[in-house]
């Protein structure tokens, strides 16, 4: 390794540090649902290792909530926060993003996960939902799952999850109650 490129990796990992200790502070602050909380530090170091930033939005406040509740939370969270570190990935350019609000009041809850990706055609908005749909290429496994059952969960708990597209990336709310 030359000595310039060792400087660039050391810089590299410092600003990874820095970015995961700033997290960590912001999730613990304002996220208190323990199961939650891993969970978004687990996105965290997948978004890392894609070279996409998760920040977490300064209007996030989730209290703890109980293990049904929890479990849908996160659920909802880790598809939407899956998808969206899915779409910043695959843009062009050096500033790959995601931010994950949590807002939560008396009685429900909205997950808003906004991204820096392609966003999404409208004529594709409608359909984003279908269980089985994808704009992923084929793997091994069944795919087009995620937003079906975010949806799903929505819905069963009196909620619905919407789509905004924008030329730099896409908007997902979901509220359910809680």
């Amino acid at each position: 390794i030359q000595l310039g490129e060792y400087d660039e990796v050391v810089h590299y990992v410092d600003s990874l540090s820095e970015h995961r200790a700033q997290l960590d502070l912001a999730v613990s602050r304002r996220i208190r649902d323990t199961a939650v909380t891993a969970l978004v530090m687990a996105k965290s170091a997948q978004a890392i290792e894609r070279r996409v930033e998760l920040r977490v939005g300064d209007e996030t406040s989730l209290g703890r909530i109980g293990p049904r509740d929890s479990a849908d939370v996160a659920a909802v969270v880790g598809n939407l926060v899956d998808n969206a570190i899915d779409a910043a990935a695959s843009s062009e350019g050096d500033d790959k993003w995601v931010e994950l609000t949590i807002r939560q009041d008396a009685s429900s809850l909205e997950v808003s996960v906004v991204d820096s990706g392609p966003g999404i055609a409208p004529e594709l908005v409608t359909e984003v939902f279908t269980h089985g749909f994808t704009t992923k290429a084929a793997r091994a496994g069944e795919r087009g799952i995620g937003l079906a059952l975010t949806r799903l969960i929505c819905q069963r708990r009196g909620g619905e999850v919407e789509v905004e597209s924008a030329p730099t990336g896409a908007k997902f709310v979901a509220r359910l109650t809680v």
